[in-house]
């Protein structure tokens, strides 16, 4: 029998089954539901193809089960088809309500497989009519209904009917008027300042695409970017719009006028097209603009996607000497993996960090500490977006935020407006903020240095990263003896602690040589000791025995981090093996954390005019410049 693929096969098979419904004689109804899985590529991204094949078996398996299915397949990658029985009487809207509650329950079931992924389904239902190509209109009718529910971002069951053909032709209609206003260049961009956080001092802006049309009316990204991203059309405003601030910035330049750094957009379909970063600085040429001028914009959830390819025209960008900034981070699912694996200039904290809301603020504030960290440590300029409050202003350049953008200092201007802004006075805003302001959380006395950068960053951060992390350090006076001073909640787990608090009490467990097997700390001890410099790493294989006794078989890394005057201070990273199916995984994600874990670090206590170093790693010294017995103070 020749190969048959998966969609002809259930349109045969479900023809068939039409045909002898209706030749029975039966009063049923037939119906068509179009299914597929939003975010499934977040399964597949962070927990490989074997993990995302059982999941679509299992979502296969689910939907058959649903009441009056007579055929169900997966036809194509994440999509799925299913007919349907419909008997007399059937209430549609109850079965509508039934399917969806059942969705909800098995993808609530399959979270623990896949934690920190979001994944919905998204079903669009339509009757069969009778007719010879009912079954194809079927078809069709019920994708757009699974469009609708898509566009809702959740978990949704909808019925293809009139209303859904109605709103079909309106952005048909809309999609008409758009590719026009492209051909008559109708859109413009406003701009909307960002803010240096220690002056007031307007420092660049962003460009935001409006649509003003022949009437004067002027129309806002949402009426027109989410069509324009459907139809592929949004690469012609990307460069419209990129086009437009060219001029903008060399007319300003011709005056003689102060310019700042203009921001653009970069849509997915774009970054995706070979050459695209030599368009780009094609037209920059074109108007004889130097690449400081210029940054793009691209958001945390276009790394999703096609990481390899974004990474490539990023890495083109800055070459030519542009600026890139990650938008809405903290929006999306990239997390630690963005900072081991991308180069980039500038990153945009998402304004659902600013939450009001107590519980997570504390939270927000612990995670936006342990960011501004690590992008002082890598130079990464850090922005928040969202600032509509002196409080929150004051409260970002307190965490340790050296930018700030939103409708405290100004809605989105035109491009007038905001020149008059510009050219006034300084182009400042007073800095009210900055009255009374603390002192910056990031300049502590070592004391507090586990606390708020070590604690924060690893029970922040590394909770979030599917595996153990373990901080600890050696005894100053018992060799041998190694304290547990931070673990994240996947270590307190895997050897068996009720808490991560329990781990340290009492100034921390001895980690290795009360939980490591006797024999198993003597085979790989000579590795241990030769970790001497921060960054230094080994990676090991050896067995615990659980609190409670259970013995477990680990893989890992141990890295020192630091190592000065006599103190050194480890990290561990490690994965349970014990199950055969979860080797194929560990190396990748051993990699991903190990490297992206600061080895130099330098801790500063402040006396006066002066600063004393109290600890200083060899990597770090020798980026100074200096010895690090004698890089003791600076003035």
């Amino acid at each position: 029998m020749e190969y048959m693929d998966q969609y002809t096969k259930f349109m045969l098979q479900a023809q068939e089954l039409i045909d002898n419904c209706r030749c029975s004689g039966t009063e049923a109804d037939m119906a068509i539901m179009y299914a597929d899985i939003i975010h499934f590529q977040l399964v597949n991204n962070f927990f490989g193809y074997t993990e995302g094949d059982r999941f679509l078996e299992a979502c296969l398996d689910m939907l058959s089960t649903l009441p009056g299915t007579e055929l169900c397949s997966r036809v194509f990658s994440d999509h799925f088809l299913r007919l349907v029985r419909l008997e007399k009487g059937t209430d549609i809207a109850a079965r509508t309500k039934d399917s969806e509650r059942r969705i909800k329950e098995f993808l609530a079931q399959e979270a623990s497989f896949h934690p920190n992924c979001r994944v919905e389904l998204a079903c669009g239902y339509c009757t069969v009519e009778k007719g010879a190509e009912s079954l194809i209109q079927a078809i069709d009718d019920a994708n757009l209904a699974r469009k609708e529910a898509k566009s809702m971002g959740t978990t949704a069951v909808v019925w293809f009917d009139n209303a859904i053909r109605r709103k079909i032709k309106e952005r048909k209609d809309m999609e008409m008027a758009l590719e026009s206003a492209l051909e008559n260049r109708e859109f413009i961009f406003f701009l909307q300042p960002k803010v240096c956080l220690s002056t007031g001092r307007i420092v660049g802006a962003e460009a935001l695409a409006r649509w003003r049309k022949k009437d004067g009316a002027i129309l806002y990204p949402d009426s027109f970017i989410p069509i324009l991203e459907r139809n592929g059309s949004i690469g012609k405003l990307d460069f419209l719009i990129y086009r437009r601030v060219c001029e903008y910035l060399r007319d300003r330049l011709d005056r003689g006028l102060r310019v700042v750094p203009v921001s653009v957009n970069m849509s997915r379909i774009n970054i995706y097209q070979g050459g695209f970063a030599g368009r780009l600085h094609e037209i920059a040429q074109e108007y004889r603009l130097p690449p400081s001028l210029l940054e793009f914009e691209i958001t945390e959830t276009v790394l999703l996607y096609d990481f390899d390819g974004v990474e490539q025209a990023m890495d083109e960008l800055r070459s030519y000497g542009y600026q890139i900034s990650i938008d809405d981070y903290g929006s999306g699912y990239t997390g630690i993996n963005i900072w081991k694996n991308t180069n980039f200039d500038i990153l945009k904290l998402d304004k659902s960090l600013l939450s009001e809301d107590l519980s997570s603020l504390t939270r927000n504030d612990a995670l936006i500490t342990s960011i501004a960290y690590i992008g002082k440590m890598r130079q990464i300029v850090l922005l928040c977006e969202g600032i509509e409050t002196l409080e929150q202003c004051r409260h970002m350049k307190e965490l340790g935020l050296e930018t700030g953008q939103g409708y405290y200092f100004s809605r989105p201007l035109p491009v007038r407006e905001f020149d008059r802004l510009l050219d006034s006075g300084d182009g400042s805003y007073p800095a009210k903020w900055l009255n009374g302001a603390g002192k910056n959380p990031l300049v502590r006395p070592v004391e507090d240095m586990e606390k708020t950068q070590l604690d924060h960053f690893y029970r922040q951060i590394y909770d979030s990263v599917d595996c153990a992390i373990i901080q600890y350090q050696e005894d100053l006076y018992r060799p041998g003896t190694y304290h547990c001073i931070s673990l994240n909640r996947y270590a307190a787990l895997l050897y068996g602690f009720e808490s991560q608090e329990e781990a340290l009490a009492d100034g921390g467990v001895d980690i290795v040589n009360d939980y490591i097997l006797r024999e198993d700390v003597e085979a790989h001890m000579d590795q241990f000791l030769s970790l001497n410099h921060a960054g230094d790493s080994v990676t090991l294989d050896f067995r615990i025995h659980r609190k409670d006794g259970e013995i477990r078989s680990l893989t890992g890394g141990v890295k020192i981090i630091i190592n000065q005057e006599g103190q050194k201070i480890f990290l561990g990273v490690l994965m349970d093996k014990t199950g055969p199916e979860e080797v194929a995984k560990l190396r990748d994600r051993l990699k991903t954390v190990m490297e992206n874990t600061p080895g130099d670090v330098v801790v500063l206590k402040v006396k006066g005019h002066t600063l004393h170093s109290q600890y200083l790693t060899t990597g770090l010294a020798r980026t100074f410049g200096y010895p690090s017995n004698d890089f003791s103070k600076i003035v």
